[in-house]
C-alpha cells in the first residue's frame, strides 16, 4: 500500500534531493478522486506491506480500507511510480 499526503512540496523536495524520478510522486486532485478534500500526492517510494489477512480484516470491519475504488488512470500512475522507485524492493514490484 502507498499512503497519501497533502504535503506535496515536501515530498517533491525529498525526491529532488535524493535524485529520484518525479514519477514516484503521484499528485491527485479532488476532481480526480472526490474522496480527497484537497490536492494530495501518493509517495510511491514509501510502501507499507499489509498481509492478506490484515487487508481482509480491515475491509470486513469497515476500517481504514473503506474507500471508493481508485480510478484506473490513477492506479496506472501508482504502478509506474512504484516501478520507478529505487527504494522499493524488486520482490514488491513483482507483486504489482
Amino acid at each position: 500500500m502507498v499512503t497519501s499526503t497533502t504535503q506535496i512540496e515536501k515530498r517533491r523536495e525529498f525526491i529532488k534531493k535524493a535524485k529520484i524520478s518525479e514519477k514516484t510522486i503521484v499528485t491527485v486532485s479532488q476532481k480526480e478522486y472526490p474522496t480527497f478534500i484537497s490536492e494530495s500526492a501518493f509517495n510511491c517510494n514509501d510502501i507499507h506491506e499489509v498481509s492478506m489477512e490484515d487487508l481482509i480484516r480491515k475491509i470486513e470491519n469497515n476500517g481504514s480500507m473503506n474507500y471508493p475504488k481508485i480510478p484506473d488512470a490513477i492506479l496506472k500512475k501508482l504502478i509506474l511510480g512504484v516501478n520507478e522507485s529505487p527504494i522499493v524492493r524488486e520482490e514488491i514490484k513483482k507483486l504489482i
